[in-house]
């Protein structure tokens, strides 16, 4: 079917430079031409695609796919649209990033990302989503929005599927929605997350609001759903909850979130995100081995295994400790008292309840000397009090370093170090919300990041 240019009842003018083609796959608008819309005139392309090789102006126009067969947009370059429908029986795939300034009206079928990006700036909407039409992806890419969230109330940036209330500036925020299942060994989500980058990421109290559509449950039981989050995009996961939730208007509500990064719904019962390690750690205390790991979002857990090899290959279990199974942040204990001299090596066999495990990273003792290292911080998140332990080979000179992550001092303090475990304590009460670096110089450059909130 050929391609058909219709002007509404408006002035509408087609400006054509050099060379413009349309045939029965559509609209390609080859290298070195320029198209133009002027208008609110509407370029409706019935059974094919719209390509774009030359350079293609909206004016305040919209460009319709529609008809039976699949479609693609593509080309060259990114294709900025000011409304863009999508009537397609059988879908419509990107090849390229878009950006759309206006509308993004789906009446049939879905849009496939296929990796692309559609990019809705500051102006743009998403108007017609539903079970059977809407945007979803083969493989990457998102849709973007960026918005000024300051002070929002019940504020759904481009109608994009998340809805904010807080009495708090965020300032300029770029919102990501991503459609790409976030799972593990023994747990996923469904097939939707959003990345938040706000100006202003600390203490923000707002209350979110997450949409979902059906089509994107991913087999999990609506009534289970809770708000996840991810401070590292997806590898650790912290159940957030839920405050209210709607199964007939496809909503999970939270409130009191202080921090954004990503977010995704999944279940807390059946396949739940699993148990978070968030460190796992080893310290001569005297003669014994000193091992402690934090743990959050346990579901489902059974026990720990703590487990010691001589090569870092062949491991037997030395102790079994109980799971709490808490949403909290948990810490956890095992005092190795073995005696023994030269290097063990130890990690954490991590059991659920239907008897699926994963394991820990390894960690290396040598006992009998004591290595120059920073070892833990926590509690992590805090709001206050922290403790930090290190060890050292000897007696020395250091300085407790905290800075923020644009690398600016935020405390200094020389300390007296003892040679084996040492221990202090900092309060961070009174500095701002945000996230900091521990470190104690002179003994080891590593550094360990800390929420306070």
């Amino acid at each position: 079917m050929l391609t058909k240019i219709i002007a509404n009842s408006f002035m509408v003018s087609l400006l054509i430079l050099f060379y413009f083609s349309a045939n029965s796959q559509g609209i390609h608008i080859t290298s070195g031409a320029n198209v133009v819309s002027n208008g609110a005139s509407s370029i409706i392309v019935n059974g094919g695609s719209f390509i774009n090789d030359g350079t293609f102006s909206a004016g305040s126009g919209s460009v319709i796919l529609t008809g039976p067969n699949a479609a693609t947009i593509g080309g060259s370059g990114t294709i900025s649209f000011y409304s863009l429908g999508i009537n397609k029986t059988a879908g419509v795939k990107l090849l390229q990033n878009i950006a759309v300034s206006g509308n993004v009206a789906l009446t049939s079928n879905n849009i496939d990302l296929n990796g692309f990006n559609i990019d809705l700036g500051s102006n743009g909407s998403l108007l017609g989503e539903n079970t059977n039409s809407y945007i979803t992806s083969s493989s990457n890419g998102f849709v973007l929005k960026t918005a000024n969230l300051n002070n929002p109330s019940a504020l759904n940036p481009g109608n994009i599927g998340v809805e904010f209330t807080s009495a708090e500036n965020f300032g300029s925020t770029l919102i990501k929605r991503g459609h790409q299942q976030q799972v593990s060994t023994s747990g996923h989500s469904i097939n939707r997350f959003f990345d938040f980058v706000p100006t202003n990421n600390s203490g923000l109290n707002t209350t979110l609001k997450f949409y979902y559509l059906d089509a994107e449950l991913a087999s999990i039981n609506e009534g289970e759903l809770k708000q996840w989050a991810s401070a590292d995009n997806g590898t650790i996961w912290v159940l957030l909850g839920a405050d209210a939730q709607d199964a007939t208007l496809n909503y999970v509500t939270k409130n009191n979130i202080n921090i954004l990064n990503r977010l995704t719904l999944a279940s807390s019962i059946n396949s739940p995100l699993p148990i978070k390690l968030l460190s796992f750690t080893g310290q001569l205390v005297n003669s014994d081995v000193l091992l402690k790991w934090i743990t959050t979002s346990e579901i489902n857990a059974n026990h720990f295994d703590v487990q010691r090899s001589l090569d870092a290959n062949s491991f037997v279990s030395i102790g079994k400790i109980n799971a709490t199974n808490t949403n909290a942040r948990q810490l956890y204990s095992f005092t190795d008292d073995e005696d023994y001299s030269g290097v063990r090596y130890y990690r954490l066999r991590m059991v659920d309840k239907d008897g699926s495990f994963i394991y820990s990273n390894v960690i290396t003792i040598n006992k009998g000397t004591y290595l120059n290292s920073l070892q833990s911080v926590y509690p992590n998140p805090t709001h206050s009090v922290i403790s930090i332990e290190f060890t050292s080979n000897s007696f020395m000179k250091g300085t407790l370093m905290i800075n923020d992550v644009d690398g600016r001092t935020i405390f200094s303090k020389e300390i007296g170090v003892q040679k084996g475990l040492n221990k202090l304590q900092y309060d961070l009460g009174k500095i701002a919300q945000g996230t900091y670096l521990i470190k104690i110089q002179g003994v080891d450059n590593k550094t360990i990041k800390v929420i306070k909130y």
